[in-house]
């Protein structure tokens, strides 16, 4: 289990960012590791954004690409 933490907006830009941060991820030698992202970890200040990103067909006129990729998980003491 690996994880990327971010303080950014939680939005499409910041989220394939993070994603690519993730699953781009080389051990040693350079070789993949071949990371998912199969969970995003947010707060309740986060969980409207979270779950449009995990549910919506389009974002501010932008398909969303990750849509059905990950499941959200809502930890209340997360900001």
């Amino acid at each position: 289990q690996l994880i990327t933490a971010s303080k950014q907006t939680l939005d499409l830009a910041n989220f394939g960012t993070a994603r690519a941060n993730l699953t781009g991820r080389t051990g040693d030698h350079g070789k993949p590791l071949g990371l998912t992202c199969s969970l995003l970890v947010c707060g309740p200040s986060n969980e409207t954004a979270a779950r449009q990103l995990a549910t919506a067909e389009m974002i501010n006129n932008t398909t969303n690409i990750y849509k059905g990729t990950f499941e959200v998980l809502v930890v209340p003491y997360l900001p």
